[in-house]
């Protein structure tokens, strides 16, 4: 009996020491520290800025210590203060932002950076052309949302998109209106005004022509050049009292311009072309206004144009010479 009463009280001696440290160690599983992941939180889920514009977004929830990236920084920059998100655009075309926090948090935020006009790079479209010739010019588009269409009921022109540039086959003289719209459904109306003249080169032409010394003999807008070919003669040679230049092959291909007397620089009277293929002759030796408008002793360049059955038939050239 006694021996049982000293167990009994060993025991119950022992008890709170158990408790205690049972307590103590329950207290310590509540002291390692628990987070929860606060998603991030932005005033707008996407954007649509115009070009060159900006446009603000609030953080309004998530873990702090924010940071922020574009993934194209050729369309967008983002500057980060606080809590607000700042956007600047730069091009067209779609990106997106990268907000994090400092608990691994991510958010994405679309943005369409686009335009709200059209422009082109001439407002006023004026296109001269030789009488009896067409002509085709190329604008650029400088502004728009891509997917461009052009249109137009005029008669006197033709219009198409090629490589994001309105193309404009001029055809006769006359006013009209091209129309340009973009993807976004935005509108441009282009006036052009064509006007046909008999004055082959302008002075601007002229110093272009000149600024050239490659050897070549243009036919309205086609330029013909020297080819390795033992048929094939392409030269500037006297011929008795006249000067001739130009091509010949086999015989059956033949443009040439003969130029009576000197090749000093001036007007040249009695000057001729010859064209033809085979027994096809477009021009037989037809008199044209030549003008001789540079010799360096080295190369001559000059051209030539006459109004022949309604038509402006002009040209120029640079040879050496021999």
């Amino acid at each position: 009996m006694k021996k049982i009463y000293t167990w009994s009280l060993v025991f119950a001696l022992a008890l709170p020491f158990v408790a205690t440290s049972c307590s103590s160690d329950d207290n310590d599983e509540p002291s390692i520290e628990q987070t929860e992941k606060m998603p991030i939180e932005l005033s707008a889920e996407s954007l649509d800025i115009t070009v060159d514009g900006s446009s603000s977004v609030d953080i309004l929830d998530g873990g702090g210590d924010y940071k922020a990236f574009v993934t194209n920084p050729d369309i967008a920059t983002v500057v980060i203060e606080g809590n607000k998100l700042t956007i600047s655009t730069l091009s067209l075309g779609r990106t997106s932002v990268v907000i994090s926090d400092k608990n691994n948090g991510y958010k994405l935020l679309p943005i369409v950076a686009y335009y709200d006009e059209l422009a082109i790079a001439q407002p006023d479209v004026t296109i001269g052309m030789p009488i009896g010739w067409g002509k085709t010019v190329r604008i650029d588009v400088t502004k728009g949302n891509l997917g461009y269409t052009v249109s137009t009921e005029s008669d006197i022109m033709d219009v198409a998109i090629e490589n994001d540039q309105v193309v404009i086959n001029a055809i006769s003289e006359g006013e009209a209106i091209a129309t340009l719209t973009d993807s976004y459904g935005l509108t441009l109306d282009i006036p052009v005004t064509i006007t046909t003249s008999t004055v082959a080169y302008s002075d601007d032409d002229l110093a272009a022509i000149m600024a050239d010394n490659s050897e070549r003999i243009t036919y309205g807008y086609d330029e013909y050049n020297p080819i390795n070919d033992r048929w094939y003669t392409f030269s500037l040679s006297k011929v008795g009292d006249n000067y001739v230049l130009g091509y010949d092959y086999y015989n059956w291909y033949t443009y040439q311009v003969t130029i009576p007397g000197d090749i000093e620089v001036g007007e040249k009277t009695g000057a001729t072309v010859l064209k033809k293929q085979g027994n096809s002759v477009e021009l037989n030796h037809v008199a044209v206004d030549c003008t001789i408008i540079k010799n360096d002793g080295t190369n001559v360049w000059g051209y030539y144009s006459s109004v022949i059955d309604e038509k402006l038939q002009f040209g120029y050239f640079c040879f050496p010479i021999s």
